[in-house]
């Protein structure tokens, strides 16, 4: 068995005695945020593309038990004491080609609003991304203004995609202000909210993202339980190649949360 498919086997065992245990009305706050990154029939080997129909399932079920918003009435529901065990959210990371060739059919078919965090050199073909010697493709800007509507917007992943921890803070600052100014120029609306490259945050990080002027910023994080002092470091919800329509469930539902408080617990946040 490959070793990704044994780790899946403990996750899914861990999962199931988190949520034996633990049930997501105890949570301070229930909002499952999805994210993605590649939708399409070609899986790549590091599990980041979902199927296209696993994806139109996800989306179905979502949409049909949630009230799907965009980032910025999550970032009023993390700050405030309303009750959001209803409310989730779609995410895409990077800003691939299929996102709207793939799934943006899809989401306008189950009118589902989303976000694609965009890293902008990545758009604008001054960095590369190859998965396995394969280049990938990235959005075209004809792209990004068929979708710039309200179903979908686009905020900001640094420019490079680099890890934010493997630079100074004021290199940090400069990713963050250059993603910025690029994304308003190719959707004529400043980005607003911050999703991490790779997950890399510390406290300094995260305070460079709030004084460049985010509302709020995404992390890594596995986890739907979303506290008041989490606005800048969110936890969101990975669906990854192997996940069926069941495992997705099971992330939604905050059966894997255990995994966001360990990913967590090894951050200085």
């Amino acid at each position: 068995m490959e070793v990704r498919k044994i780790k899946k086997v403990i996750k899914r065992a861990g999962a199931f005695a988190y949520s034996t245990f633990n049930k997501k009305s105890g949570f301070e706050k229930h909002i499952p945020i999805l994210y993605y990154h590649s939708i399409g029939k070609s899986l790549n080997r590091e599990g980041l593309r979902v199927d296209t129909d696993e994806f139109e399932k996800q989306i179905k079920y979502l949409v049909e038990n949630y009230i799907v918003v965009h980032l910025d009435e999550i970032a009023n529901l993390v700050k405030s004491s309303k009750n959001a065990h209803k409310y989730a959210a779609v995410t895409f990371d990077d800003g691939y080609k299929d996102n709207f060739d793939v799934a943006y059919p899809i989401l306008k078919k189950y009118n589902c609003p989303a976000t694609i965090f965009i890293a902008s050199g990545f758009v604008k073909k001054e960095v590369e991304f190859t998965e396995g010697g394969e280049k990938l493709i990235p959005l075209e800007l004809n792209d990004i203004k068929s979708m710039n509507d309200d179903l979908v917007r686009f905020e900001a992943h640094t420019h490079t995609h680099i890890s934010l921890n493997e630079i100074t803070l004021d290199e940090v600052t400069y990713e963050l202000e250059r993603s910025v100014k690029e994304i308003e120029q190719m959707c004529g609306r400043k980005p607003t909210h911050f999703a991490y490259p790779n997950g890399a945050i510390n406290k300094d990080i995260l305070k460079r993202v709030e004084d460049v002027g985010f509302k709020s910023a995404y992390a890594t994080f596995m986890s739907t339980e979303v506290k008041c002092e989490d606005l800048f470091c969110i936890p969101r919800v990975m669906i990854d190649m192997d996940d069926t329509l069941k495992d997705a469930v099971c992330k939604i539902e905050g059966a894997y949360n255990y995994l966001g408080k360990m990913q967590k617990g090894k951050t200085d946040l």
